[in-house]
Formats: C-alpha cells, structure tokens, sequence
C-alpha cells in the first residue's frame, strides 16, 4: 500500500485488516465471536429486565450491576457488528471519524468497566464492616452520584484520544492491522514523532486500572480484617458467609426435607440445580453449554498453537500451558453434569462421585491459583533479571514448579472427601446447587462441623490469598525496577518489555488480535452468568 499524501493531516478512511495471516478462516472464526457477543447481550438484558421487575433486587449492588451491564452491552456492541461484517462480508473500510469513535468507546467504557467493578467492592466493604449503615451510606442519590464519577472518569481522561490522534499526519499508511482501532495500532501509522501521545495513554490506563485494583484490594483487607476482629468465632462464620453470599452467582436456599436420622451417608444426593429456576433450566443451560465449548476450544487451540511454534517454548507459555490444561479439568469436572441436569433432568448423583466431583473442583481451582502465582513470578525474573531469565527459569526448574503447584493443590485439598465422608447427613440429601461444592454439603450435616468450616476457609486463605499477596507483590517489586531507572526512555522501553512478556514479544500478530478481541468479549459474556 503507498504512502498517503503528506499534505493531508488524516486520511478520510482507514483500512482494518483482521486477523492477519488468518483471512482466509475469518468466515469460520466469526462464528465464536458471535456466539459470544449473542450469550454477552441476552446475558445483561437479562440482567436488566430482572433487576428492573424485581423490585427486591434495588438495591446497591444489582443498581452498580445494571450499571456494568450497560458499559458491557456498549463495549461489546462498539466493537463486534463492525467486526462481524469485516470478518463475513468484507467490509474493511472505516472513517476516520467512525473509527476514532470506535477507539473512544473501547477505552472509555473499558475504564468505566473498572469502575463499576469498585463501586460494587465498596458496596461489599460497606455491606460487611457497616451494615446497620448500609442503607443510609449507599442511598439511593449517592449510588447514582458515583455512576455518574464513574462516566465522567472515564469521558474526561479518555477524550483526549481521539482529539490528539484527529490532528496527527498519517503518511506511512492507512493499514490498520487488526479486527478494530485501537489506540496503539491507530497510532504507529502516524509519521511524527507520538512519543507524548503514548505517555499520556500509558499513563491514564496504568494510574485507573492500578488505582482500582489497589482500592479494591484494600476493600477486602478491611472487610477481612473486621471479620477477624468479631468476638466469637461463629460470627466470624456468619460475617464471611454473609461476604460470600454477597458475590455468589447462584441464589442459595435450604430445602428442609425429612430424612432417617439412622442414614449416616446417603447413597445419593439429588441437585437442585438453580432454586426457583428450575422451570427455565434448559434455557440457562444454553450459555453454560457455549462457555463450556468455547473453554474448551480455546485450551485445546492454546496447547496446540503452543506445541507447534517453538518459539513459544517460553517459561510464561509452559505454565500457560499447564493453566490450560487445568482449565480443561476445571470445566470438564463440572460442566457435563450440570448440563446433564439442565437437560435431562438427571438430578442423582452418588455419595462418592459427588466427593470425588467436589475435590476436583477445590483442588484444581487451587492449581488454577498457583499456576498464575507462577506466571507472575516468572515476569518478575523477566523484568528484575533479565539477564538471569534463562539460567533461573531453566526446563528443570518449571517442571519443578509445575509439580509443587500440583501437589499442592492435590495434598492440602485431600482432607476435604474424608472430612466429609464420616459424617452424618440426618437433614436431606437435597443439594441446593448445581454441582457437589463444599459448604454446600457441610450444611446438610446434622453434626458439629465447625472444624471441617475453619480447615476448608484456612486453607482457601492460605492458597488464593497468599498466592494473591505475591502477584501483587511480583508486580510492585517490577514497578519499583521500573521507576528506578535512570531515564524516562529506559522506562518506558521497560514497561513496554514487561506487557510484551506478558502479551508475548515472539507471537504472531494473529495471536496478538485474538488475544485483544477476546479480552473485550469475556468479561461482558462472563459478568451476567458470574453475578
């Protein structure tokens, strides 16, 4: 493609390739991005038609989810039909104009995303550590003053874009590889010098997404840190029960059904499924079905792409490999059944299928954990000693690591089917949820269980949160590396080594675009089958 003419300061359109290296498979690869952009928008109408006709559910929370929902369907909306119509009819040509609205869109509704995820971890910390408050602190007037510093955050910090980018030249072409604008790849066109523009872009994601993730982090220390300060340790039961009910997708309730008090273990436990929506099961069965296939397509493509392109033979893409493999199990262990209830009403389960199911669910959730505790240790060698990279993070030492997560995950999760297979169920053998989960069967116990709780929440702590602590750590200690170079240049060149080596520096740019149209996809198909 030649040069535009210089003595214009913007072409009248741009260009969007796609998926470079991949055209010739874009009618195919169409198919996923719809399916999840369908499931994404029936999820938060949903969302939305719900907490609109139930007026039980106004309150804080479901307002800041309906919120999300929103941002979700304008996020997902500003990017897919245009995406769809590239990747089925060949339509590659976008304004100027059109696509700086595009690229406006993205990353102003990606920072009101983050927003709303903080608004809602302030709900939960004013929920838990005040909740004879909680009514007058989050009213109704407050509750939409910060939607509004949510909106405005995000349009104020996020204009200047398509301002700055609007007056650049672009003399080296109007090519623009990938499905979308996106303010990166919109900017390399450009034929002066956008040192500035890149700063300041750097700049807002880094202080918004840091600042949000801190603020929330801290959310949670408090409300840990009032839990433990409780006087008995029964309310500190209640008080974290109240914490995880607060977050839980599936609305829980307690089905009294008479049961021989003689039975010390039922043969088999009957799931529920999801109380009080047992009518539309085979309609909710539809998106988990499209997630279970999507999961495990994209982990099989995953462990292929990084089995067949050496250089890929990577630390960060080893331990991808070991997280997608236990993705696979994760999914696998959980999913078919569910979908074997939601379908065919096949509500039975056996005592010990239904411990072995549990202890899967735990103990590969806790590998899930550990194996991205690995990842970030491994950017942290990456960025801090780059030149002890190879000689740490040897094959030896990954496999090493690989089996000490494992072993983790499979040991201090052993207790669980034991603890649980001596006691007594005099209660019901009615499980009130879609698959065999720990606390949900501790509560059918008709006998002293308080030690089985605290094992299975300390061990949870010790696993996700301290793994939790050394991510955050991991990136601190890269980010005091960073601002402790000498130069502004030396930093930036870092900060840049650092999101390649976690976006990958050596894949080709086709991964790169399906990595960058799935991050705008999962969170708004995920957010309404989460919440």
């Amino acid at each position: 493609m030649p040069p535009l003419n210089t003595s214009h300061p913007s072409p009248v359109t741009f260009l969007l390739v796609g998926i470079p290296g991949l055209e010739h498979l874009h009618v195919w690869i169409g198919i996923p991005f719809c399916s999840m952009y369908l499931l994404a928008t029936v999820g938060n109408v949903t969302i939305l038609a719900v907490v609109r006709a139930e007026r039980s559910l106004h309150e804080p929370m479901f307002l800041f989810l309906c919120m999300l929902s929103v941002t979700d369907l304008v996020l997902s909306t500003s990017t897919l039909p245009r995406m769809l119509c590239l990747f089925w009819f060949g339509a590659r040509d976008i304004a100027l104009d059109a696509c700086l609205t595009q690229m406006f869109f993205i990353h102003s509704f990606t920072a009101m995303e983050s927003g709303f995820f903080l608004a809602m971890a302030i709900d939960r910390y004013v929920a838990i550590c005040h909740p004879l408050r909680h009514t007058t602190i989050l009213t109704h007037a407050r509750i939409c003053i910060m939607g509004i510093l949510v909106v405005i955050r995000g349009v104020v910090f996020f204009s200047p874009h398509p301002i700055l980018l609007k007056q650049l030249p672009y003399c080296r072409s109007r090519i623009i590889a990938h499905t979308y604008c996106e303010f990166m790849a919109v900017v390399k066109l450009a034929c002066k010098d956008v040192g500035a523009t890149k700063s300041y872009s750097l700049s807002m994601a880094s202080i918004i997404g840091s600042c949000d993730a801190i603020l929330i982090a801290v959310s949670y220390a408090f409300i840990l840190r009032s839990v433990f300060r409780l006087p008995s340790r029964e309310a500190s039961f209640k008080a974290l029960g109240t914490c995880g009910s607060h977050d839980d997708a599936i609305t829980t309730a307690n089905i009294m059904l008479t049961c021989n008090r003689t039975n010390l273990q039922p043969t088999i436990f009957l799931l529920i499924g999801i109380p009080g929506l047992e009518a539309a099961h085979i309609w909710i069965s539809i998106p988990f079905c499209l997630v279970y296939l999507l999961s495990v397509m994209g982990n099989i493509v995953l462990l292929l792409i990084i089995k067949t392109d050496h250089q890929l033979h990577e630390p960060m893409y080893l331990f991808l490999c070991m997280l997608s493999v236990v993705d696979l199990m994760l999914t696998s262990s959980t999913l078919p059944k569910i979908l074997s209830l939601f379908w065919f009403n096949d509500r039975e389960i056996y005592f010990e299928a239904c411990l072995t199911q549990m202890y899967l669910v735990h103990s590969l959730s806790t590998m899930e954990s550990g194996f991205i505790l690995a990842m970030a240790f491994d950017r942290y060698i990456a960025i801090c000693h780059p030149l002890r990279h190879s000689t740490v993070l040897t094959p030896a030492v990954i496999v090493g690591l690989g089996l000490v997560v494992v072993f983790r995950g499979a040991i201090l999760l052993s207790p669980h089917p034991f603890l649980l297979r001596w006691l007594s169920y005099c209660r019901t053998n009615v499980i009130s949820h879609t698959y065999c989960e720990f606390m949900a069967l501790i509560k059918l116990v008709c006998t002293e269980t308080k030690i089985r709780k605290a094992y299975s929440l300390i061990v949870a702590f010790l696993t996700g949160g301290l793994d939790f602590i050394l991510i955050i750590c991991s990136y601190a200690l890269i980010l005091l590396t960073v601002f402790n170079l000498p130069s502004k240049a030396a930093r930036l060149k870092t900060l840049s080594t650092c999101v390649s080596h976690v976006f990958g520096h050596h894949i080709a740019p086709h991964v790169h675009i399906i990595i960058a149209n799935i991050y705008l996809l999962i969170p708004p198909m995920m957010n309404p089958i989460i919440y």
